[in-house]
């Protein structure tokens, strides 16, 4: 219920600031915590959830990267839960804003350049972080689901390999391990 009441706030800032999206700082704990207790929402819930999070999607370049990764595997975790199979909701919906997402996941933003004091820390833990969510993000996009489309399968593989090289290679190892995995999962 507090995880809704967080989204309902948003919702409700977005909606006072001519849609335009406020990201706040409990905006992926909420989303986080949703992914986390995806199967136990009730099925007319999972509808209405989904819509808010296409909402968040469609304007994803005004959200923080974390924000949006998570409001992304929030979607695609609550898409296996139950009633999957009833639920009428296109993947692609989900799958265009990860795909954009990834050149975005080596490039420090400016917040995280103004904060940090030293070069090295600008690729810090949060960088890790946001790169395990984006492979479980992958893992239950390509892995755990059939893809269909091997035009789509491609642009990912291609999209994820040019987007390691932006990253330490403590993240782009992690990210070219996944393209082979869903590389080879698909030969």
């Amino acid at each position: 219920l507090t995880y809704f009441r967080i989204l309902k706030v948003q919702d409700d800032a977005d909606e006072q600031n001519d849609n335009k999206v406020v990201d706040s700082k409990l905006l992926p704990c909420a989303l986080r915590g949703l992914a986390k207790f995806s199967h136990l929402i009730h099925l007319d819930a999972v509808v209405d959830l989904l819509e808010v999070l296409k909402q968040l999607l469609e304007n994803g370049d005004q959200l923080s990267t974390d924000s949006c990764v998570h409001c992304i595997l929030c979607a695609l975790k609550t898409l296996r839960g139950p009633g999957k199979d009833t639920i009428p909701v296109d993947m692609k919906q989900f799958l265009i804003p990860l795909y954009g997402l990834l050149p975005r996941i080596g490039i420090p933003t400016n917040e995280t350049i103004l904060s940090s004091t030293n070069a090295k820390d600008v690729h810090s833990n949060d960088e890790g972080n946001i790169i395990e969510e984006i492979i479980l993000c992958l893992d239950h996009a390509f892995l755990q689901r059939r893809e269909l489309s091997s035009a789509r399968l491609a642009g990912f593989l291609k999209r994820l390999s040019c987007s390691s090289l932006h990253c330490v290679p403590t993240s782009s190892v992690p990210l070219l391990a996944c393209t082979r995995q869903i590389a080879s999962r698909y030969s």
